[in-house]
């Protein structure tokens, strides 16, 4: 039974007319006629009051209609680069309303998350855009700074607040639980050797390489090397291991960041090229978004502008995306430049 049928059945089960069931909604009785013509169908904000009004669960329902509210949601976050209050408000009630019904709704939690996480990352380009206006106005206070630093994201010497502890804690409750997670051990790692905790990272390879071999687990432990002994010193061993891994790409890709990371920009983009080239199709964009920030680190605007221009390609060819966020965006990245 369509979503119309539905409706109009359950409405005259409650005795109640168009106009009454209606005026419930503060809306027009054309409206819900035309819903229950299936004409037109009810905003994702009526799903809730609908379902209260007739005394049943949305996803009993409206399972096709729920279906479609996720995929405008799912496709508003993939597409639009900027969305307004009112679509992030109604989307957010939706999910809500979603886990007020099965707080473990795996679709809702994973959707929510990519809207709360969308929506920050707006308002903090919105946020560093009107502080840095202000702080060309106001160039010496601390505030605007420390908010323009926050809002991009910048690097904190202060150690109670760069550490990542609490992150830390998470993955290392996360492995316990679940061991056979290879990549959750990946983001324990970063994040140990980032707060210098070197021993507990070493451990940690260990564990990650009984429960899997690739050519990560190598890279890990000369990245440990380095932060002891300091990149001159693990550099041939470096050099060594692009000879072990010559054939995969995430090897080459983690010796670029390395060589990026210490402004050897030149052997950085030559590797993020050689990754590229052994990467199997439908290739990422990565290695052309750090060739495109590297050029523009040694003044080469018009390499750079080429190198989101292949993105570009890529996204169109390897991707499908014609209009996606990440194609506006690297748009707009060559329209900086």
């Amino acid at each position: 039974m369509t979503l119309g049928k539905i409706m109009k059945q359950l409405r005259k089960e409650a005795f109640l007319s168009q106009e009454q069931l209606a005026a419930k909604l503060n809306i027009t009785a054309q409206a819900v006629s035309k819903w229950e013509n299936e004409e037109s169908y009810p905003d994702i904000l009526f799903l809730p009051k609908i379902a209260a009004i007739f005394g049943v669960k949305i996803d009993e329902l409206f399972d096709y209609q729920a279906e479609s509210a996720y995929q405008q949601i799912e496709c508003m976050l993939e597409k639009e680069r900027y969305f307004t209050n009112t679509e992030f408000t109604k989307s957010e009630n939706f999910l809500l309303e979603q886990l007020s019904t099965n707080p473990n709704d795996l679709h809702a939690l994973t959707v929510l998350g990519d809207l709360y996480h969308e929506y920050a990352k707006r308002l903090d380009e919105k946020a560093a855009t009107y502080t840095k206006q202000a702080i060309m106005i106001n160039p010496d206070n601390k505030d605007l700074h420390n908010t323009f630093h926050n809002a991009m994201h910048g690097g904190n010497l202060d150690w109670n607040v760069a550490n990542h502890s609490e992150l830390i804690q998470f993955y290392q409750n996360f492995i316990q639980e679940h061991p056979t997670v290879t990549r959750a051990y990946l983001y324990l790692l970063d994040n140990l050797i980032d707060d210098g905790r070197l021993d507990e990272a070493r451990n940690i390879l260990k564990r990650r390489s009984i429960v899997t071999t690739d050519c990560l687990n190598d890279f890990y432990q000369i990245l440990i090397d380095e932060k002891r002994k300091g990149f001159e010193n693990t550099r041939e061993e470096y050099n060594e291991y692009l000879k072990q891994y010559e054939s995969d790409w995430k090897a080459y890709f983690s010796v670029a960041n390395r060589y990026a990371s210490y402004g050897e920009y030149e052997e950085a983009i030559t590797l993020f090229e050689k990754s590229f080239e052994v990467q199997p199709v439908p290739r990422y964009i990565d290695q052309l978004e750090s060739i495109a920030q590297l050029y523009l680190r040694m003044h080469k605007k018009s390499a750079a502008k080429q190198s989101y221009k292949r993105e570009l390609l890529l996204l169109k060819e390897e991707w499908a995306q014609e209009d996606s966020a990440d194609v506006q965006r690297v748009k707009a990245l060559i329209k900086k430049v």
